[in-house]
């Protein structure tokens, strides 16, 4: 939509990958641990394995950048 609209489009960001985050925040608001959630979405997508997250509490993401670059 943002190139039909002449804007730049290096955010690729759409319907599907939107629909995702929106139900998975709703499941998070609804009380499932992040495990629960993904589960929920691993099914709805038909994904067999087990897909686990890394950890069901907040991480932190710190980036050290070189102050001079």
């Amino acid at each position: 939509m943002l190139g039909s609209l002449g804007e730049q489009t290096w955010f690729q960001l759409g319907d599907r990958d939107i629909g995702v985050h929106l139900l998975r925040a709703t499941l998070l608001r609804g009380g499932l641990r992040l495990t629960e959630a993904v589960a929920h979405l691993a099914r709805g997508f038909g994904i067999r394995p087990s897909v686990i997250p890394m950890s069901d509490d907040p991480v932190r993401t710190r980036i050290q950048t070189d102050p001079e670059s």
